[in-house]
């Protein structure tokens, strides 16, 4: 369980007077190391949030691209069965056959087709919280930062 950073910012403290510290807001040489473990967490949780986030988009392209042939194949059936000379034996063979009518197949094709778009929705989501997210940080500039400090 990934803990809120503000939680993890006092558990690093080894006296109590560093811990009393922390709350007024001083800041003390010895906590520069704490700092840095706080910031190692923070980088942490944020690029494993970034990683299940890039594997959430690729299972939501495999969902879509799955629905949008199921999708291709029901509106070819749909017009396999209204179409042609044959197409009250087709309907009667169905019916008998599998005990589908193509009302079945209508409403199959239409829960489909919301169910594709929810997914295109949530995709977009997804895909617009990575576009958005801040460049990260080349090493040197992180080590430049740690420095200074």
């Amino acid at each position: 369980r990934l803990e809120s950073l503000h939680d993890i910012r006092g558990q690093y403290c080894s006296t109590f007077k560093q811990i009393g510290n922390l709350r007024r807001g001083i800041d003390d040489v010895d906590n520069v190391d704490i700092d840095i473990v706080w910031m190692a967490s923070k980088v942490a949780e944020v690029r494993t949030i970034d990683s299940l986030m890039r594997v959430l988009r690729d299972r939501l392209v495999l969902s879509c691209a799955r629905l949008s042939r199921k999708e291709k194949y029901r509106v070819w059936r749909l017009q396999w069965y209204e179409t042609g000379i044959g197409r009250y034996w087709k309907r009667w063979m169905r019916k008998t056959m599998k005990n589908k009518t193509i009302e079945d197949d209508r409403r199959n094709l239409q829960l489909t087709r919301a169910a594709l778009k929810r997914e295109m929705e949530r995709l977009g989501q997804v895909q617009q919280l990575l576009l958005n997210r801040p460049c990260e940080l080349s090493e040197t500039r992180l080590l430049t930062s740690v420095e200074a400090t």
